[in-house]
């Protein structure tokens, strides 16, 4: 379904993994999410690594959204999908070494063509 080619081969693969995981309720997915960006964040900043702060927001608060616009019209590839972008959104979170950047390109780029593939063109991020 989705044309990972700006992405690089290593989170193409991580998230091929994961559209493999058994389907959580949407409802369950967005707290998770969220709750999670925000305990991620703040352990982050306790160490004083730099997270684009403004990238993190626009991507968890779109794909939150995605993510309920699929839940009204489900379609069960969608949630799959979605579900793993907000997965991918975690994992990479989980991925900061000490002193290193944490950058959400990838993110992103998965995020944009999975918005534009499900018809969702308006959720798009542009930075």
């Amino acid at each position: 379904m989705l044309e990972l080619d700006n992405v690089s081969p290593e989170v193409a693969e991580v998230y091929e993994e994961i559209l493999d995981e058994p389907l959580v309720d949407i409802e369950e997915l967005v707290t998770s999410l969220l709750s999670y960006r925000d305990k991620r964040v703040a352990e982050i900043a306790a160490v004083g690594e730099f997270i684009d702060e403004e990238l993190l927001g626009a991507l968890t608060a779109r794909s939150v959204e995605l993510l309920e616009r699929i839940d009204a019209d489900y379609d069960p590839s969608a949630h799959r999908y979605g579900q793993a972008l907000a997965k991918l959104l975690m994992a990479n979170l989980d991925e900061a070494e000490e002193g290193e950047n944490i950058e959400f390109n990838n993110d992103l780029e998965i995020f944009n063509e999975l918005a534009g593939e499900l018809g969702h063109d308006d959720l798009q991020i542009g930075f």
